[in-house]
């Protein structure tokens, strides 16, 4: 049962670091779910959205009213594909972006007051174990 209890930490890890994490979010009116959206947008010029929707598991009806509220808030927009005139892409605005960044910002303090008593060789050992596994589970991108 090695695998189950390996599971249950991340499980753990997760819980109490997005206990942490997802009010920084909140604090700017956005959702957990919204935030992995902008992460994933700000990474690529375009996004495909039914790939995005199938990438993080979500009904694309769901994931179209994340997309609504994103868009209402300015913070992307969805374009025509030029490949495609069945599909549409999602791209950041400037306003998401800056918004992005300011979140990031105040992740990167949150992160540091609570790992400040770990060593940098601590961080980088976790780092590594935890890019190391990433890079073995290796999905598609979206």
């Amino acid at each position: 049962m090695k695998w189950v209890a390996l599971l249950a930490l991340f499980k753990r890890v997760n819980w109490k670091l997005g206990r942490r994490i997802v009010p920084l979010f909140k604090e700017e009116n956005l959702t957990p779910t919204e935030m992995v959206v902008m992460l994933l947008v700000s990474k690529k010029d375009k996004c495909a959205i039914t790939k995005m929707a199938d990438y993080l598991g979500v009904p694309f009806s769901t994931f179209t009213e994340v997309l609504d509220r994103l868009e209402s808030k300015g913070l992307i927009e969805r374009i025509p594909n030029p490949k495609s005139r069945r599909s549409m892409l999602v791209i950041s605005t400037s306003s998401g972006l800056e918004l992005l960044d300011k979140i990031e910002r105040k992740i990167e303090m949150k992160m540091e007051e609570i790992f400040k008593e770990l060593s940098e060789d601590t961080y980088h050992q976790i780092f590594n174990v935890l890019n190391a596994l990433n890079e073995y589970l290796n999905d598609e991108e979206v």
